[in-house]
């Protein structure tokens, strides 16, 4: 691996790593609704989370690192081209939830209807991330053991 492709690499594995650890946190809350009293901390949260969101999916969006995946597996470009369409979804869906939190519900009103909303968003955030993990593993890790 040259230095450009080990830099890369470290690159798309802390920008995964950072957006984890914030998923992780906010599952925090997740773990036991009924220990939310208030919904500023979730608010916070979400709103760093959103940020995070963001600047992840701008490093793979046109230009970024998943620009390359397609060169290296043009059979998988609807797929690809599929991830980076769910990339405004994802992040339209979560302003949403944001916005619902701004407009003061209750945290009756947040258990009930905001929670749901954002385990639902959560996993499928997990399974987009998981989709395009498995685009990079077979574009860059993967030694199909092909002699030159």
């Amino acid at each position: 691996m040259n230095d450009d492709s080990l830099r890369w690499s470290r690159q798309i594995a802390s920008e995964h790593r950072r957006l984890r650890r914030s998923l992780s946190c906010l599952s925090q809350f997740l773990v036991d609704p009924a220990s939310v009293h208030r919904v500023d901390p979730l608010l916070s949260r979400l709103e760093q989370l959103a940020e995070i969101v963001a600047d992840h999916m701008a490093l793979e969006e046109r230009g970024g690192y998943l620009e390359p995946v397609c060169e290296r597996l043009p059979h998988a470009a609807e797929t690809l081209e599929k991830c980076l369409d769910e990339h405004d979804v994802l992040q339209k869906d979560l302003a949403e939830l944001i916005d619902s939190l701004h407009a003061g519900p209750s945290i009756n009103s947040v258990h009930r209807l905001i929670f749901p909303g954002l385990l639902s968003w959560i996993a499928a955030l997990e399974d987009h991330e998981h989709r395009e993990t498995e685009l990079l593993i077979e574009a860059f890790w993967t030694d199909y053991g092909v002699a030159d």
